[in-house]
């Protein structure tokens, strides 16, 4: 009961961590004078119209911060670094939406959250990958300085494999927007 109690407590601290970093998007986009509101409006007009449309480069994109989350979550320090990539996704994610939200108005809202959907995905298994990094080096901390005894081979393999589900759910993600974008650009647009 313990254990459980104290993984929620990791689970709400970092929805609480995500809510302040969409609110932290929202603000930042808020505050944009009109010069660089401009640059914003070109890079999502760039966005819209898929002139980057590789999932494979959706994909490397994405794999290599999502595997610098888990190779910190494989060190105490690292739960910094793993708080300050997961609020960096979290926040580019709402800086985007707010973005496209403002620029194309609340009528394409559909529309803009169906473009969204894969980033969606990605930001889940971020999330799911960022939780079992800090709840690992948690094991870690607790091991090497208040000597609880655990076995560390179920742990490690768990934790691989949430990287490995993390990795397909990426591919899954990057496929969905190499494909979906362009065709929602073309129709809603």
């Amino acid at each position: 009961m313990k254990r459980l109690l104290k993984r929620n407590k990791i689970l709400f601290f970092l929805l609480f961590f995500t809510i302040l970093s969409i609110l932290f998007g929202i603000f930042f986009y808020a505050n944009l004078d009109m010069e660089s509101r401009g640059v914003v409006a070109s890079n999502i007009d760039h966005m819209i119209h898929g002139e980057n449309t590789e999932p494979l480069s959706f994909f490397f994109n994405r794999a290599i911060s999502d595997g610098l989350i888990w190779i910190f979550g494989i060190s105490i320090i690292g739960v910094f670094f793993v708080f300050f990539l997961y609020f960096l996704q979290v926040f580019f994610f709402s800086f985007e939406f707010t973005s496209m939200v403002s620029l194309l108005g609340l009528r394409k809202l559909p529309s803009i959250l169906l473009s969204f959907l894969p980033s969606l995905f990605h930001l889940f298994f971020t999330f799911l990958l960022s939780f079992y990094s800090i709840s690992f080096s948690f094991y870690l901390f607790r091991f090497l300085f208040l000597h609880k005894n655990y076995s560390f081979s179920p742990i490690v393999s768990k934790y691989i494999k949430i990287f490995l589900f993390t990795l397909l759910g990426l591919l899954f993600s990057s496929i969905l927007e190499g494909i979906l974008l362009p065709f929602l650009s073309k129709i809603f647009f």
